[in-house]
């Protein structure tokens, strides 16, 4: 057999391998063919919450004193509300910064004594404060028709710089769509030192709230 005979051949064997195997390929394909089956729900719309905390009709917090002394008080009230709210807070918290900028700390509400320095006490009341009539230095007085409750005893406000503090008892708040009417009592503490003359405090209050933890839904 010559070359040109033994190539032919080869080819021949080589295509009739082939053809072979592409057939069985076709037998097996459909001797285990899968059948397949699916089906789809309902559309499923999912929506998160939003905790929402704001300041409602009177927000005096902003407004300042000068020439404090020692035994002084400074009062301000507040309304704490969430009524565009999508989630309940659970807690609510008040801490206090120091918004001095470039100036100096002043250890009138950096210090943590509770002897010494700004103290600062919140307090709710049922309805909305009564304000009274500006006082001779532009600071307020209020008065509650309705009933008091205390959010927070009197803490240092240099705590409240580091760690803020739960305020308890706000019913409405944490109800949901409700408005806390909240009283903020500053006193410079009888004890403060003759070092803390002439010294200026600039802090801002936040309110911080927290959602509900995770459940069943």
């Amino acid at each position: 057999m010559n070359g040109g005979t033994l190539a032919l051949a080869r080819s021949k064997v080589t295509l009739s391998v082939l053809i072979t195997l592409g057939a069985l390929s076709m037998l097996f394909s459909a001797a285990f063919a899968t059948w397949t089956a699916s089906v789809t729900s309902p559309t499923q719309t999912l929506k998160s919450g939003e905790v929402i905390i704001g300041f409602g009709t009177a927000d005096d917090l902003g407004t300042g004193a000068a020439y404090i002394a020692p035994g002084d008080t400074i009062q301000r009230a507040v309304d704490l509300t969430d009524t565009a709210a999508t989630q309940v807070a659970t807690t609510i918290t008040l801490g206090v910064t120091d918004a001095c900028g470039t100036c100096a700390a002043s250890t009138m509400d950096t210090t943590t004594s509770s002897t010494a320095g700004l103290q600062v006490e919140v307090t709710e009341c049922s309805v909305a404060w009564t304000r009274s009539a500006a006082l001779p230095d532009g600071g307020y007085t209020y008065t509650c028709s309705g009933t008091t409750t205390s959010a927070l005893a009197s803490t240092p406000m240099g705590t409240l710089e580091t760690t803020p503090a739960t305020l308890s008892g706000l019913n409405a708040e944490l109800a949901g769509g409700g408005t806390d009417h909240l009283l903020v009592t500053l006193t410079f503490a009888t004890g403060s030192p003759s070092t803390m003359e002439n010294l200026t405090s600039t802090v801002e209050y936040v309110f911080s709230a927290t959602a509900r933890p995770g459940q069943p839904m």
